[in-house]
């Protein structure tokens, strides 16, 4: 089982927690190799995300690893660049519709983030018909449409 922590939560006492992960652990052995779904660990305030891999490997044991967490798409800066993109665009010249391309490149950590659009959100879409959002190397193009 492989678990991540949350860094915004302190770890009060470490034998409770140690138990509640052990616990939990117990309760997933059987299932399937996936993430865990959040409402199974919600119990426990200090776990932020959990994976269980059934495989037995030969050198099991445990150990502290690395993890890094990709923020979600960061919708204000989303409205804000569409803000001023709609402004430059009363200098275009006239066309019959005009679309917008954002690139999030995984570069640049600055710009790292996920990009998917969240279920029931729309922003306006200034001056433009359609709005892509790309990620590099990873990703295909997601067509925002809002008209």
């Amino acid at each position: 089982m492989n678990y991540r922590l949350h860094f915004d939560k302190p770890i009060g006492k470490i034998e409770p927690l140690a138990k509640a992960i052990a616990e939990l652990g117990r309760s997933i052995e059987q299932g399937p190799s996936d993430a865990v779904p959040d409402y199974a660990f919600e119990h426990i305030p200090e776990l932020e995300w959990v994976y269980w891999n059934g495989r037995e490997y030969p050198d099991a044991k445990w150990r502290v690893t690395q993890s890094y967490a990709v923020p979600s798409l960061a919708l204000p800066r989303i409205e804000k660049t569409i803000a001023e993109k709609t402004e430059l665009a009363k200098k275009y010249r006239p066309c019959d519709a005009y679309w917008l391309l954002m690139v999030v490149n995984f570069w640049n950590p600055a710009s790292d983030q996920d990009i998917s659009w969240p279920d029931g959100v729309t922003v306006h879409a200034g001056a433009f018909e359609r709005i892509f959002l790309y990620r590099t190397h990873f990703v295909p193009i997601e067509v925002l449409t809002w008209r």
